[in-house]
């Protein structure tokens, strides 16, 4: 039928010589498929333009050399993650030392009020294994005279509990 349109698009002597009627009806079907065709076309038009879009995105990707993989340096030993974070130095923050040593002073203040029993004893002896870990040559004069302060409170602490 399609190709009947075309021809009766085409023969327009003979859509003359139809019935008013019939005549309105095939231009009408004719017309139907001219918008059908025009709306496929577009429709094409469209689907070209993104494969050429396409097209261009893949032509400008660059593909990656492939390189030979040496398999003996996988196997190779390497330091691990344990031994590259024991070696690397550690930043001491004044701000953290100065925090740290306000905190165990008032933990030797409230340390009086109460019973001294097994976990205050645990408290004072990690308190002194974390001052002891501080390098002074890392602080300025002023943290390392309150870290010297403070290590000295809880040695008195400690010895005053008989810990020491």
């Amino acid at each position: 039928m399609d190709a009947y349109l075309v021809i009766m698009a085409l023969d327009k002597k003979n859509l003359r010589r139809l019935l008013p009627e019939d005549r309105l009806k095939k231009l009408r079907e004719i017309e139907e498929h001219s918008k059908k065709e025009l709306e496929e076309a577009e429709k094409l038009i469209k689907e070209s333009k993104e494969d050429i879009k396409k097209e261009e995105a893949l032509s400008s990707v660059d593909i990656p050399e492939e390189e030979s993989v040496d398999i003996t340096k996988l196997f190779d030993d390497k330091e691990g993650l344990e031994e590259t974070v024991q070696e690397a130095p550690q930043e001491i923050k004044e701000e953290n030392i100065l925090y740290d040593v306000g905190k165990i002073r008032e933990y030797v203040e409230n340390i009086g009020k109460g019973p001294v029993n097994n976990y205050t004893m645990e408290r004072v002896d990690k308190m002194n294994e974390e001052l002891n870990s501080i390098d002074y040559t890392q602080l300025s004069k002023q943290a390392a005279d309150k870290l010297n302060a403070t290590r000295n409170v809880v040695y008195e602490m400690k010895k005053h509990l008989g810990m020491k």
